[in-house]
């Protein structure tokens, strides 16, 4: 059955992208405003909180992803500065 897991409410305006960690236990999101850190708090939904407001970018993030080892986030958006955090 499809429907809500967790209101990402803590963006102030549309979250753009979302990739959870290779392990499932963090979320990151990416939107108009910044990029943040989630953990999901596995089959316990209680327990699904902000871990880091990871910063703002320049521009709109347009994708999001997680190294295949889980330990690093990538962030892609529209940036004036080339490659690199923007």
């Amino acid at each position: 059955k499809w429907g809500l897991l967790q209101d990402l409410g803590e963006h102030e305006s549309t979250a753009q992208s979302v990739a959870f960690s290779p392990d499932g236990q963090r979320v990151v999101t990416g939107g108009y405003d910044k990029v943040k850190l989630w953990f999901t708090g596995g089959s316990d939904r209680s327990k699904w909180g902000l871990l880091q407001d990871l910063g703002e970018h320049e521009n709109a993030v347009r994708s999001v992803a997680f190294s295949p080892d889980g330990q690093r986030v990538v962030t892609g958006g529209y940036c004036s500065e080339g490659i690199g955090r923007c």
